[in-house]
This record gives structure tokens, sequence and C-alpha cells, in this order.
């Protein structure tokens, strides 16, 4: 056993040249170690481990690249990438260092593990991080493990209005541990366990029977408290054209980060996945088990929340670099429960729906369209150095003739986003999006087989009925901090307790309150600005101190209007900043 050594001590860096500027997209010729006709080396020239998480520090570096067109043949918009495949990505990005500033090549370096991250040299005094990023680590020539622990606890006072209770305090405890790492060229690894006790600014938990809370799964509530755990854990096998992953976890797919085809808003779900890469094409195949809403399918029938049915999905996506600016995608899903409905009758997965590479919208129909299926498009293009646009559109249901009849079987989601990083300032990234979701999207007949885990959309977070604008920005220099803040504001139309006006995919669309005349925000109009900002320095390898403020401010037609403001300090180790809805 070798202990592992990649700190800065043990590794020097490659020297510093100079930035490369301009406006227009770079031409980039392959270099010798890089195919032609893909986007990844065949040997890494680091061996990395495990999964990154969705909103792991690395996942925005490489978009930031992607948008001043130093990765031309890249596909990110399957996430999470494994290590092995953002490795295959940075050794691309390596051949072309070149053209990044000294910062990014800091950067460049930390990512490939050729320098330590901050604080290493601190903690190696003590026989820790010996590898210059994790706690504990080993490596062999045919094997890699990586461990350390995971933590986050945060506290702060709230400043509320018209918030059930009195002003108080807000607070999370979360503890856990995470190993990850790899056996032998092939086989890789990660497992990530937490228990959380947390006092949320603002209590939203669902009504007896239903125990979860937004983005949660299963909560147990004791007072104002909640109490619950996640559990993420893969196994997968990566060769130069696949990869597949078995085990339970979220997606984002599309470019941005509200994505209406698949978000990781909701909680980890247990899940296979196959990808394949040849060249600039992509192809994802994910199956899915979910934990599908509980409630009544029809408005004369009683709910049972004694149990939580399960559902399943089958998903396919193509992703496409038409050329050095343009990728295209195409997105098709499933979802489908295993109990009786009106037409079948089945007890687990539909293996009609396993062929990888048939149209699912085919096999349903040939079924008899008893399940929820949905399908899209999506695009981005790089329109200049530090500018790329892009664009997600949905489709749930419609019948032509009835376009512009304001029928509620029409449903469809768009959204539209552009990412800016000035080239004079690459470590900034500045994110704006528009979405409009239709009433009912989402939803089905059938509650088990709504677009949902739990009792959150697998879509875009605002929900059906919604038009939500968003603004997110990042700074991350070469250094041990880092900064980022989020401001969303929501328009809704809410439905009540008894009428249901299509804004939660997790009821019935056979209780809707209408058939005609089914308008954008019909039902209770409800508005909701929700922005946070945080600051934080990295002191050991992946231990950060932080400084946030959270702040929420509702109205609403029907009810008195809401707001609370929450500063907090936090301590967070192997997590990265929790954001409310991304």
């Amino acid at each position: 056993m070798v202990l592992a050594g990649l700190g800065a001590a043990q590794v020097a860096a490659e020297p510093a040249h100079a930035s490369g500027r301009g406006t227009a997209l770079p031409v980039v010729a392959p270099s010798p170690g890089i195919s032609a006709d893909t986007t990844e080396s065949p040997r890494p020239t680091v061996n990395h481990d495990g999964l990154l998480r969705i909103n792991h520090p690395l996942h925005d570096f490489l978009e930031r690249q992607q948008t001043l067109g130093r990765l031309p043949r890249a596909v990110l918009s399957h996430k999470p990438l494994s290590r092995g495949a953002s490795a295959a990505v940075l050794d691309s990005l390596d051949t072309r260092r070149d053209m990044l500033s000294p910062a990014e090549q800091q950067h460049l370096d930390r990512y490939q593990r050729r320098t330590a991250r901050p604080g290493a040299a601190r903690g190696q005094q003590w026989g820790a991080f010996a590898n210059g990023y994790d706690l504990i680590s080993a490596r062999g020539t045919q094997y890699a493990i990586q461990a350390t622990p995971v933590m986050y606890g945060a506290l702060g006072p709230v400043t509320q209005r018209n918030l059930p209770g009195e002003a108080s305090t807000a607070w999370q405890g979360t503890v856990g541990a995470r190993t990850y790492g790899r056996l032998g060229r092939y086989v890789f690894f990660d497992v990530e366990s937490t228990a959380t006790r947390e006092r949320p600014p603002r209590v939203d938990f669902n009504t007896p029977g239903r125990p979860t809370a937004p983005r949660q799964g299963k909560v147990t509530l004791h007072g104002d408290t909640y109490g619950y755990a996640d559990v993420r854990g893969v196994v997968g096998l990566r060769t130069r054209f696949f990869e597949l992953r078995a085990g339970r976890d979220r997606n984002r797919w599309g470019p941005g980060t509200g994505s209406v085809m698949l978000s990781n808003y909701g909680p980890a779900h247990n899940q296979v996945q196959l990808r394949t890469t040849v060249g600039r094409v992509q192809y994802t195949n994910l199956f899915s088990r979910y934990a599908a809403p509980a409630g009544p399918s029809a408005p004369d029938e009683t709910p049972d929340f004694s149990r939580r049915p399960r559902s399943y999905g089958a998903t396919h996506r193509l992703a496409l670099r038409v050329s050095d600016r343009v990728e295209l995608g195409a997105f098709e899903t499933i979802v489908f429960a295993p109990e009786r409905d009106s037409t079948v009758n089945r007890g687990g997965f539909d293996v009609a729906y396993l062929n990888p590479i048939v149209f699912l919208r085919g096999v349903e129909r040939e079924l008899g369209s008893p399940d929820r299926a949905l399908v899209g498009i999506d695009g981005a293009w790089t329109v200049m150095r530090g500018l790329r646009l892009y664009g997600q559109f949905v489709l749930d249901e419609f019948v032509a003739s009835e376009i512009g009849n304001q029928w509620w079987g029409n449903k469809w989601a768009w959204t539209l986003g552009a990412h800016w990083v000035p080239p004079a300032v690459p470590n900034l990234s500045v994110r704006g999006e528009f979405a409009r979701l239709r009433p009912h999207i989402y939803a089905h007949t059938y509650v088990p087989n709504s677009y949902a885990h739990w009792d959150d959309g697998l879509g875009h977070p605002a929900g059906p009925n919604s038009i939500d604008m968003a603004v997110q920005a990042t700074y991350d220099p070469a250094s041990a901090w880092r900064a980022g803040f989020n401001v969303a504001y929501t328009r809704r139309g809410r439905n009540t307790d008894t009428e249901n006006f299509g804004a939660d995919p997790t009821r019935s669309n056979q209780t809707r309150v209408r058939s005609r005349g089914v308008t954008m925000l019909q039902g209770v109009r409800q508005n909701r600005l929700m922005g946070e900002a945080h600051i934080g320095m990295e002191v050991l390898p992946q231990l950060v101190l932080e400084a946030a403020v959270r702040a929420e401010h509702t109205t609403d037609a029907a009810r008195p209007t809401t707001t609370y403001v929450t500063p907090h300090v936090a301590i967070r180790w192997g997590l990265p900043f929790q954001s409310l809805r991304y």
C-alpha cells in the first residue's frame, strides 16, 4: 500500500503561460494526444475516482471554459460527471493551457491534482491530507481509496414577518462520511451517507401522513425541527466509449441550471445509467425508481397516505456537438407505476422500456398510452467568446386543433438562458434564465405516474403554472476564497386545498377545476422573491468557513405577505454551498 502524495510539496506545478485574449472563438487544432473525433483522451493523465457532486466547483470551471470556447468538443450537459470523464476533459484543456490566464492555470493544476488544495500543507503537518485533497487516502497499482468526513453546520438569527412562530434562530447540523475510489483501471465507486437535524427559517412540511419537506425525501418533524438522512452511492464501469453507473444519485440534464427536462431539485433516487460517447455525440440512458406521490386519482377517491407507492422511469437523451459553437439535444422520458391502472396490470419495471435505442413514446402508445410521457429538445450556441445562449422546450401533451383555445391538455414548458464569462475576468460567471411552465405539466391522471419523486417535481424548481426569472453569479479566484449569489423571482397561480388549478404535479389532472379557459397563472396569484449570497474561505482541503444570507419575500392574494431574512455563519466539510433551489 502506498499513501497518495500529490500535494504541492510533492508534485511541482507546470510553469505558467501567458493568457490568451481576444473577442473571437479560438481555432483549435487537435493535439497529438487527443483524437480529432473525440473530446476525451483514451488514458487521462490523472486517474480521478468516483463522481462529482452536481454543484461541485469543477463543473462551473469546465462550463466557464466551454463558454470561453476552449472546449469545443466537450459534452457537459449530463450532470454529474464522473471524475474519470472530468479528468479526460481536463487533459484536453491542458493541451491548450497557453490560452488560460495564470489563475485558470492554477485551477487546472489543482483539479488535475498537480498541486494541493488550500491548507493542505498545514494538514500534512498532522499526518493528514497526504494526497493534498482528502483526509485519508491510499493508492496502489490496481486500486485507490479516499475517505473524508462530511459536515455542514450553520447558525443564524431569523428576522421574519407573518411566519408561524416567533422570530428565532435557524440552524443545521449535518454529519456523515464519504468514501470513493477505483478498483483496477475501469471500476469506480462513490459512497456518501449523512444524517441531519435542521431548524429551517420557514417550516414547509406536508400534511400528516406525507412525511416530507421540499428536496429532502422522508423527513421526521419534531416541533419546528426536521430530521432526515441522505444516502448516495454509485458503482460504475468506465471505458473509452461507455460509462455504466448503478446506484443512488441526483441528475441535471441540459444546458443551464433550471432544467425543465430533468433537474436536481428532488432528492436522490435509485437508478442505472449508461452513457455512450463517440466523437461529438453522447447518448445517455437512465432507468430510475422513484417514491411516487401518494394521493387521490379521482375527485371522489379517498386518499391513502398509509404507503408510498413506487414508480419507474425510462429516459433517453441524445446530445450532439454540431460544431465548435453549437450543441443540440433531444430528450424523451416515460414514468410508469407498477400498480394496476385503467389499462395495465404490472408488478414492477416494464421490460418493454428497457430497450436502450427504441423510441419510448412509440412503446408507450403500443401499451395503450397508460403512462406519463415527455419529449423535448434543447440547444446551446456560443455566440462569441464568453457568451453562450441556450434554451429548452419540453412537450407533455397537445392536440394541434386545440392550440390557441386555452385547452387544459396543451401542456408544455420552456426556458431561455444566457451564460456570460468576461474574457478579462474568466473567474467570474454570470447566468440569467427565464422559464415559463403551463398549468398541469408534469401531472397525470393516475397520481403515481406523475413526473415527481416524493412530492418534488423532477422538472423545473418553479413548478407548473409559473413564470420564473433567475440570475446567478459566482466568483472563483485561484485562492482559498469563493463567492456567489442566486436571485429568483417566481410568479405562479397556486392551488387551494380544494381546487386544482394545475400548479401541483402530484395532484391528478382529473381533479382540475376546468378543461377550457385554462390560462397562465390561473388560481390564487402568488409572487415569491428569493435571494441568497455566500462567501467562503477554504482553511483545510474541502473544509470551508462561510458567511451567508438568505431572504424570501412572498405575496399571496389570499394570505398575509410573509418575509424572512437569515444571515448565518457556516462550517462545511466535503459539501458545497447548499442552495434553496439548485
